[in-house]
């Protein structure tokens, strides 16, 4: 009997390291704190001295080979990860008008005197850029350059600046190595939910906002011949305008009149069908609640693609050089008023309720919960280009962050101590909702 009892219980502890030994390997934390804390003056003196010291620009004329060492994400054995691929599309997302430039030029693009122009008309100064803004344009693009050699290479596409069949090559390409391969670790496989879910919520909110609109009253024919007859009024006013000596203001004015009524009974809408609306609620509304738990994961990469999803607008996605804080469309704020978007969850938790203020605030703290969770934020970062070069057009640059971290950046020029303080507040608010 003991041998009996002695057996069974070999078994058992088999059976549970068996277990054990196969359970799926938790999530690791993907958060990386933040340094917030003062540096030490005597190294912040010497890192300034060494970030003073401005280099020789390199001037960049011809892309690397692609079987060079030339930065592109090429994983052992040289496979090309899921996660790689997607970051070489959002390079490539921001070399497109370089790339459309550069080939309409046939390669004689001069982007440093676009530089110069930009400069100019922000500053209103004919000084030359600083050396480290010259360098970091010029890193960048032959970052774009190498990319685009390297996907032309594995697509077998004439780098000799060809006839495009299609717009964008380097991003179709890229597009399609992407669908065709499968991601594997688990930020990856979260990157990939998030993105299945994030077309499903823009479809499920494009249904949800023609429903809210109701149908149009009038058939499409209908409103074809309301549209001509408008067309044909304003040409008859345009007609009457020319005739500036003879113009009757009277009958112009009953012209725009019969004009406004047309088109108020052209765009005239049957009343919401509630029934369709609420289902159609129901199902945006878990979309949008599985987007928010994607922000809560800790997953750089798929807490900016949800930012951009759920706010729905290029206005807050998370880059600089944008003048106006505009929360989401106006026509979801018109039409979907049960709908909330991220920033106004953060805009409760924020010391202001001043829009304009806030918008200062957001930006910044976004980009340290970024750095929190584990994205790069090195002065190689694509954030901190996006301050040193701004957008396409260089509008909107920051010199002073060319070759700093995005934190140095931040804490030595951009935020006075006010407010680097409010931002550090709001970067800890967005720790606790985020993580909470």
């Amino acid at each position: 009997m003991k041998k009996v009892l002695g057996l069974i219980f070999i078994v058992a502890c088999l059976v549970l390291w068996l277990y054990a030994a196969w359970q799926p390997e938790p999530k690791t934390s993907r958060i990386n704190q933040v340094s917030l804390q003062p540096v030490n003056q005597d190294t912040e003196a010497k890192a300034k001295q060494t970030q003073n010291a401005e280099p020789e620009p390199v001037k960049n004329t011809e892309p690397l080979s692609p079987s060079a060492d030339n930065n592109l994400p090429l994983e052992s054995g040289g496979e090309r990860t899921f996660m790689a691929i997607y970051r070489d599309i959002k390079l490539a997302e921001d070399c497109s008008n370089f790339y459309r430039n550069h080939h309409g030029t046939q390669g004689n693009y001069d982007y440093l005197a676009v530089l110069q122009q930009a400069r100019e008309y922000q500053f209103q100064t004919d000084q030359a850029p600083p050396a480290t803004q010259v360098q970091a344009l010029e890193n960048w693009v032959q970052q774009c350059l190498n990319l685009k050699a390297a996907v032309f290479f594995r697509a077998d596409i004439n780098q000799a600046f060809p006839d495009y069949q299609f717009a964008y090559p380097v991003l179709v390409e890229l597009r399609k190595e992407w669908r065709q391969t499968q991601p594997q670790s688990a930020a990856e496989k979260h990157l990939a939910k998030t993105f299945q879910v994030s077309e499903k919520w823009r479809q499920s909110l494009n249904r949800l906002l023609q429903i809210s609109r109701g149908d149009f009253f009038y058939t499409k024919g209908e409103r074809e011949t309301l549209k001509l007859s408008v067309t044909q009024l304003q040409r008859q006013t345009a007609a009457m305008y020319q005739l500036a000596d003879q113009a009757n203001r009277h009958e112009i004015d009953l012209l725009h009149q019969q004009i406004s009524a047309l088109q108020e009974q052209m765009n005239q809408r049957l009343p919401v069908d509630e029934v369709q609306r609420a289902e159609a609620i129901d199902t945006f509304n878990q979309l949008t609640y599985y987007m928010e738990q994607a922000m809560y994961d800790g997953f750089p990469e798929s807490f900016v693609l949800a930012v951009k999803t759920l706010e729905s607008t290029p206005q807050f996605d998370l880059r600089v050089a944008h003048n106006e804080y505009r929360p989401y469309q106006d026509e979801v704020e018109e039409l979907i008023t049960e709908y909330t978007p991220p920033s106004q969850h953060l805009f409760s938790y924020a010391k202001t309720q001043d829009h304009a203020i806030f918008d200062l605030l957001i930006e910044p703290a976004s980009h340290l919960m970024l750095c929190y969770m584990g994205a790069d934020c090195s002065a190689e970062s694509e954030w901190v280009r996006y301050y040193c070069l701004g957008n396409d057009y260089h509008e909107t640059t920051y010199p002073s962050a060319c070759g700093k971290s995005l934190l140095d950046f931040y804490t030595d020029d951009y935020l006075s101590p006010n407010l680097w303080q409010d931002v550090s507040q709001l970067f800890d608010k967005m720790v606790y909702y985020y993580e909470s």
